[in-house]
């Protein structure tokens, strides 16, 4: 992968997302951390461009703080601040980016308000608009090579098992 794209609030899911979705790009790649801002359509012209404003703002410092943390060299970070509504504007952001890869971090929530709310992965999982990787944590943790090798297949990277078994051993932690 090349090009890949993070849907991006301050969430703490989102910005695993992120650090998963950066790790996954090689140096040379680009990532585009995009935040979705809903607004009323009752503010002002300038309200709204001061709100929008600042989103940019607190979204670049959220991206600047989070690169603090990831390992460098790494694929090159840009973010962006789209003003609509959360899955038709980052659906017109994919179709013009067109990226291999899109990442997103899936909030737990009850059925209940799963079912009010919705999930934006679980619009993606059932349209979505590149392949798809779904990697349970529960599957990582009962048998992280079989998870890494999955992992690894998809992306297209050629290990051998010796690799796979020797990065296992040396990300184990307990």
């Amino acid at each position: 992968y090349q090009q890949g794209i993070v849907a991006l609030d301050s969430s703490l899911c989102s910005c695993n997302a992120l650090r998963h979705a950066y790790s996954l790009l090689p140096a040379s790649g680009h990532l585009q951390a995009v935040n979705i801002f809903t607004l009323s359509g009752r503010l002002a012209k300038k309200e709204t461009e001061e709100r929008l404003a600042m989103q940019q703002q607190l979204i670049g410092q959220l991206l600047d703080d989070e690169a603090c943390t990831l390992p460098q060299p790494g694929p090159q970070l840009e973010h962006l601040v789209v003003a609509g509504t959360l899955s038709a504007s980052l659906d017109e952001v994919i179709a013009k980016r067109q990226p291999q890869l899109l990442a997103i971090g899936r909030h737990n929530r009850g059925v209940l308000a799963q079912t009010l709310l919705s999930s934006l992965a679980q619009h993606y999982l059932t349209k979505p608009p590149c392949d798809v990787l779904v990697v349970r944590y529960e599957d990582m943790r009962k048998d992280p090579g079989a998870a890494l090798a999955k992992i690894l297949a998809f992306t297209g990277t050629d290990v051998t098992a010796a690799q796979v078994q020797e990065a296992v051993d040396f990300a184990a932690y307990d």
